[in-house]
């Protein structure tokens, strides 16, 4: 893994420099089309109209008609410009948004471990994160934001996923589409099979610590518990470490040496990752890959519509690619 200190001194060498520099293009487009003076013109034909309307109930002799057609303008204006604006600003910064990605992402995710390849087109394949059963197979899957490499001899790909389900309930059949994971979800295939299957989903500490993020992250991460509880049919144990056994529900299909597996220091750091991010991460050891599955992190995706500079996010991608390659290596240094 590196450090929080080695990425300052990268950062301060290779990206600060190029982040205002794509930063100065962004505000030139945000300017150009920006909502504030969408605002600004609404507001004046607004004042128009109630002007126009007041005027021609005091003296309709004097104020023609067609003054009622500043009304129509304004809502002609309200409609057209709120599109033409949204529209303009999606596609003008498209490309801010892939040279962001393809200089600074890409600079950071080589940063994290030379080894790795970014592809911000490609993603992850449905059956590859059916593979792990963490979740029900999805209706619908997108994915994008690839990370893969070979890595000491451990194949990693790493991409954003939005995985959903449409299903069907009531007597006639309403459809209801339910989000099963988005966020995430990274596959580590090691040279040698585990010990054991083993499952670890979030248990009733990761929801407390989650009750101050509250919205989406919480609706998602019970979302996550119930697709386990829905497809899990190993044994729940309990590995003596208190901490973890509070965290965390875990399952598998051979006891022994499912401990043997998860070892203090294993999970400690695993304690350690969930309290980095706030956000706990669900595995599943299965054959010789082990599936992480990191909801509500899109990690890759920038806003366009503030600051680049100041709300830089280039630390937090590197944190979360960082721990999540430190937690491959920890776990192939136990093999």
């Amino acid at each position: 893994m590196r450090s929080n200190a080695d990425f300052e001194e990268f950062y301060n060498r290779e990206l600060k420099s190029l982040i205002a520099r794509i930063e100065e293009q962004r505000k030139s487009i945000a300017d150009k089309y920006s909502y504030k003076k969408y605002w600004r013109n609404l507001k004046w034909l607004l004042t128009l109209t109630i002007i126009g309307g007041i005027a021609r109930a005091v003296a309709p002799d004097q104020v023609p008609a067609a003054v009622g057609l500043i009304a129509v303008v304004m809502v002609a204006y309200a409609i057209i410009a709120a599109i033409y604006l949204t529209v303009k600003r999606n596609t003008s910064f498209k490309p801010i948004s892939l040279e962001y990605k393809k200089t600074v992402i890409s600079k950071i995710v080589h940063f994290v471990n030379p080894s790795l390849q970014y592809n911000p087109e490609q993603g992850l394949q449905a059956s590859e994160f059916t593979m792990g059963e963490l979740f029900e197979s999805p209706t619908r899957f997108r994915t994008e934001d690839l990370v893969e490499g070979i890595v000491d001899g451990v194949a990693v790909r790493m991409a954003d996923v939005v995985a959903t389900k449409t299903k069907r309930s009531g007597s006639k059949g309403e459809s209801t589409t339910v989000t099963l994971f988005k966020g995430l979800y990274g596959i580590a295939r090691f040279e040698r099979p585990f010990q054991a299957q083993v499952k670890l989903k979030p248990g009733n500490a990761a929801y407390e610590a989650l009750e101050r993020i509250g919205g989406i992250a919480k609706k998602l991460l019970g979302g996550m518990v119930d697709s386990f509880m829905e497809k899990m049919k190993l044994t729940e144990i309990q590995t003596g470490h208190a901490e973890f056994d509070k965290a965390y529900f875990v399952q598998s299909n051979e006891k022994e040496k499912a401990l043997t597996m998860l070892t203090p220091t294993l999970m400690q750091l695993i304690l350690s990752f969930n309290k980095e991010l706030a956000m706990p991460v669900a595995l599943a050891f299965k054959g010789d890959q082990m599936h992480m599955a990191f909801a509500n992190i899109n990690m890759f995706e920038i806003n366009l519509g503030v600051s680049m500079t100041e709300k830089d996010d280039s630390r937090d991608y590197f944190r979360h690619l960082n721990l999540a390659m430190g937690l491959i290596e920890a776990v192939k240094s136990l093999k």
